[in-house]
């Protein structure tokens, strides 16, 4: 509005005001009033940049100032709130914050499984990432490793159970004696059939 100093802590002149100074000198007094200026207040607005819930209202700014931040109220599955992008170094109009994430790290422990033996000790994962599992160190006698039960894509803290198979042997069979009548190892209920 209008004032009649310059540092504003003089009334606001408006329309209705009026001048009530009388004639001096036969001469109309004149008035001098100052311009005074209101920074002009912008809104300030947020995305969720891939949230999977929750929401954050917009705020306001002052033209000029630097921006004070909404808290976030936007939550994304699996990582952590890393703050607002796009925000710039005052305020300069309406302008849309984008929330940023980090990926949350977890830890994946291994168990032997039904009669394995050995140890691994834990690793950690990246949600969303496939778990790298190092080093196998389980054994199991007579059997080999068969595969992981439980997820290998990363999604929290978890724990993977080795599967094991039966190893597979070859069994073969000879004839015990220069003429071939006899088996050395027979099977279990298998005969001998001669002239054969």
């Amino acid at each position: 509005g209008w004032k009649d100093s310059k540092n504003g802590t003089s009334a606001v002149y408006t329309v209705s005001s009026g001048i009530t100074n009388d004639w001096i000198n036969g001469h109309v007094p004149s008035t001098k009033v100052y311009a005074h200026w209101g920074a002009r207040t912008y809104t300030v607005s947020y995305a969720g940049g891939g949230a999977t819930g929750g929401s954050t209202g917009s705020t306001s700014c002052t033209y000029g100032q630097a921006i004070t931040t909404a808290t976030n109220g936007f939550s994304r599955t699996g990582y952590t709130f890393a703050g607002w992008a796009g925000k710039p170094a005052t305020c300069t109009g309406d302008v849309t914050l984008t929330a940023s994430w980090t990926a949350n790290t977890y830890y994946v422990s291994y168990s032997a499984g039904d009669g394995g033996t050995g140890y691994m000790a834990q690793t950690t994962c990246t949600y969303g990432q496939a778990i790298s599992t190092g080093t196998f160190g389980f054994s199991k006698a007579h059997y080999h490793f068969n595969g992981w039960a439980g997820s290998t894509t990363c999604s929290t803290s978890n724990t993977l159970t080795a599967t094991w198979a039966p190893n597979t042997v070859t069994i073969r069979y000879h004839t015990g004696t220069s003429s071939g009548s006899e088996l050395r190892y027979k099977p279990a209920g298998w005969s001998i059939q001669n002239d054969y």
